[in-house]
């Protein structure tokens, strides 16, 4: 029975994609987007390659109500070859590690963490998803440096760190062994595990500065900020940017008192007249006020830094209140021109299907897909004069 209800659900998806009415955002007469909501990881995996050989690219994944996982996936225009995907999931001892270096030496690299992250919650590193793009990338390496409650203890009993307030410098020597090596972050999964990624690029290429090799402490060029409230967060987030630091990741489910934001600092020096300058600024929303939220910001040319939000399964504190979230966005220095943003929400993933079409045709593209207790939203973007990554 939970076999026919999962193709039930990817059957009636696949088909109401394909009876919407042609768009201007169609390519080759195909809808510009694809929903997929199933049950079980290796149907998802499954399912997930059989849309990417019709030409779509993965752009969200995440944990949905009901112990579903929810994907969208976008058109991709004139493909050379379809982009192929894996998703790991971690069990018990075995080598994590192993497993996604191992489909890295096939050609895959993770996708980033607003794309998906784990079940949990706070997320953990329990699944992986990766890709591997129609053009090849730099054979990568992966390591992943416990970052977790067992790492803490240990650290909490030697007298020298307990003056840190920055809990990746209880792993410093393993850190700077990596940055030294070549490695760079990759990304923080708070409570968990620290992922560096080292591209056949090497030092200087990629998997990490020549300073950072030179360099017998690597790990001063990062800082860290705790799981701070929206005001809070956003003043310090601005002290860091001030001093030279710009955001690296954000981990917006963090554990209280462990790490939510790592900066690097960009070398430069942040007196000077031409010094590279970031700006950030962090506001909680509701789901019904987000859209509006969002596009006050970038009103003021704020990007939506995609990690603080998108990828992940939010629980409602309180159930019969809106679903609320924290938001981080972030103005570069490079960037030209004002976003516009657009929020689609629905309790049914397929119920998103006809709007997805409307704003693509208006030129809005999807950044990645966020999870509620009793709801799904996809977020848009319309960008400026520049295009994100």
């Amino acid at each position: 029975m939970k076999r026919q209800i999962e193709l039930g659900i990817v059957i009636a998806v696949a088909l109401l994609s394909r009876a919407l009415p042609a768009q201007e955002a169609q390519v080759d007469g195909s809808p510009r987007y694809r929903l997929l909501q199933v049950v079980e990881l290796s149907t998802v995996q499954e399912k997930v390659n059989e849309i990417a050989a019709e030409g779509y690219r993965l752009v969200g994944a995440v944990p949905a109500p009901g112990g579903t996982w929810a994907t969208i996936m976008e058109k991709v225009e004139a493909p050379s070859k379809p982009c192929k995907y894996l998703l790991l999931a971690r069990k018990g001892e075995r080598d994590f590690q192993g497993q996604i270096n191992e489909a890295a030496s096939q050609g895959f690299r993770l996708l980033p963490r607003n794309l998906a992250q784990g079940r949990t919650q706070p997320p953990q590193f329990d699944v992986a998803w990766m890709e591997k793009p129609a053009v090849p990338p730099a054979a990568t390496q992966y390591l992943l440096i416990p970052f977790g409650a067992k790492m803490a203890a240990k650290a909490s009993l030697n007298p020298a760190l307990w003056a840190e307030t920055n809990p990746l410098h209880y792993i410093r020597p393993q850190i700077n062994a990596a940055l030294q090596q070549g490695y760079k972050i990759e990304r923080i999964v708070s409570g968990a595990v620290v992922v560096m990624e080292k591209s056949s690029g090497g030092v200087g290429e990629g998997g990490g500065s020549t300073s950072q090799a030179s360099d017998p402490d690597p790990l001063s060029r990062y800082h860290t900020l705790g799981n701070y409230r929206a005001g809070r967060l956003r003043k310090r987030l601005q002290q860091e940017a001030l001093g030279g630091y710009h955001l690296l990741d954000f981990a917006p489910y963090a554990p209280k008192m462990w790490t939510a934001a790592v900066l690097e600092k960009d070398g430069s020096d942040p007196s000077a007249s031409n010094a590279v300058k970031y700006q950030y600024t962090a506001f909680a929303s509701n789901l019904p006020k987000l859209e509006k939220d969002l596009n006050s910001h970038a009103a003021a040319g704020f990007r939506l830094f995609p990690q603080s939000l998108l990828g992940a399964f939010q629980p409602q504190a309180r159930p019969d209140k809106p679903p609320r979230c924290r938001v981080v966005m972030e103005k570069a220095p490079e960037v030209l021109g004002q976003c516009q943003y657009r929020v689609l929400a629905a309790a049914r993933l397929s119920d998103l299907s006809a709007d997805l079409e409307k704003a693509a045709g208006e030129g809005f593209r999807a950044l990645g897909i966020v999870s509620f207790d009793h709801s799904l939203a996809v977020v848009l973007e319309k960008s400026g004069m520049e295009n994100r990554k």
